[in-house]
């Protein structure tokens, strides 16, 4: 079982043919819906994000200093959302004002899952291995954290749409979206990278030992561990208290106790599961304290000077938080999906395994809040305020959530290592 990637990759590579043959079929049938799909809700949307695609596209280049990297994204991007706007058309779902954060759903969804895929590729060939099996190790690592995270965040959303069916369409939106990026990340990225070579990696430090000075000095600092959990548990039932009324009624707790259940069948350990919802409520909550406090208000105010119906906070709430919650979510589980990943191999301690998660993902958890965040930016400035506030909390989540993971899930999860007299 452990080695169906590279079994995959050898059915792909023996069949690459008949199977771009097959999706290219499919993809022409998928295309005609684009016919009867309505562009008119994805005005507001449409100029910035030909924007913030060319900038992602050319922050990627600079980063992994791989224009074909860059372009191949850019190109698998395309293909998703064209291929899900297809599938909307073919099923007559229209995107309406609060379904657009559906469609933005869906890119963050696309643009994380490819980021992670292709840079683990990336590192893996600068430690040696050929591109083809770059391809087949790069699957084998992701393809089941791609599935969870994108479960979860259709889940969120469809969860949104039960709370309030006229949102409904916007949890279909995300569920095409999730099942096209996991088919697009089966098949046409593995055929792409089996008959085009990238830039030559091997050797390269940036890919291959990633935030090496971050590891060094997180562990010279785990001194400060029960400190940091105390100040963290005291913060998190603050900010629980601040913020129960908006955030945690019972559908909302329902759903973290069925991500909480989905965590558990995965990684098999209450452990991992308690950190990782512990994570995602925190940094959610401090994401939603900071918009509350200073930028709702800031939003409403505009709102009500341009005289503009279209945006009603309580209404658009739910929604918006789902955004940046499935963004949260999708952080975590990449990084613990690691974590459990080097757990159940030779790293068995738990500060050998942090260094393993770290050196492996998290440089593509920091390239992908740097895309994202770009995208979010540009965003920002859209005149529909609807879309300017989603922009603004996941911009906020983007930074709370990096900084989390990458700083302090590393010190918490790591117990300092007793130190025995032979």
């Amino acid at each position: 079982m452990g080695n169906w990637a590279f079994n995959w990759v050898q059915i792909v590579a023996h069949n690459k043919k008949p199977i771009a043959w097959r999706l290219g079929l499919l993809f022409a049938v998928i295309g005609y819906g684009l016919v009867d799909f309505d562009w008119t809700g994805l005005q507001d949307l449409a100029p910035q994000l030909v924007i913030a695609s060319l900038a992602i596209t050319g922050f990627l280049a600079w980063i992994t200093e791989s224009l074909k990297t860059a372009l191949l994204q850019l190109f698998l991007s395309i293909v998703a959302l064209l291929t899900t706007f297809g599938v909307m058309g073919w099923l007559e779902i229209a995107v309406h004002q609060a379904s657009i954060l559906a469609v933005l759903a869906v890119i963050m969804m696309v643009s994380s899952n490819l980021v992670h895929a292709l840079n683990t590729l990336l590192r893996e060939m600068a430690r040696g291995l050929f591109q083809y099996d770059a391809v087949a190790e790069a699957l084998k690592l992701n393809f089941q954290p791609i599935f969870l995270s994108n479960l979860t965040t259709a889940l969120g959303f469809l969860f949104a749409g039960w709370l309030n069916p006229q949102m409904m369409d916007m949890g279909w939106i995300v569920a095409i979206g999730a099942l096209v990026s996991l088919i697009l990340t089966l098949t046409l990225m593995p055929i792409l990278l089996l008959s085009f070579l990238l830039e030559f990696r091997v050797g390269n430090t940036a890919d291959r030992h990633g935030f090496r000075n971050l590891l060094e000095w997180l562990e010279s600092k785990l001194h400060w561990r029960k400190a940091l959990i105390l100040v963290t548990a005291l913060l998190t039932a603050v900010l629980l208290w601040a913020s129960y009324k908006p955030l945690f009624n019972l559908p909302m707790l329902l759903l973290l106790v069925v991500f909480g259940a989905l965590f558990l069948l995965y990684w098999k350990s209450p452990r991992l599961v308690f950190f990782a919802l512990w994570l995602a409520v925190t940094a959610w909550l401090i994401s939603f304290q900071i918009n509350q406090q200073l930028v709702f208000p800031l939003l409403e105010q505009l709102a009500y000077y341009a005289k503009s119906s279209a945006f009603d906070l309580e209404q658009s709430i739910t929604v918006i938080l789902m955004l940046s919650l499935g963004l949260i979510i999708d952080d975590a589980v990449h990084f613990f999906s690691r974590y459990h990943y080097a757990q159940q191999g030779v790293f068995r301690d738990s500060l050998s395994a942090v260094k393993f998660s770290m050196a492996s993902v998290a440089r593509p958890i920091w390239i992908t809040s740097w895309l994202l965040a770009i995208t979010m930016l540009i965003l920002v400035f859209n005149s529909n305020l609807f879309i300017a506030a989603a922009a603004l909390l996941t911009l906020s989540s983007i930074f709370v959530v990096t900084f989390m993971v990458l700083l302090w899930l590393p010190l918490v999860l790591t117990k300092k290592p007793e130190i025995t007299n032979d």
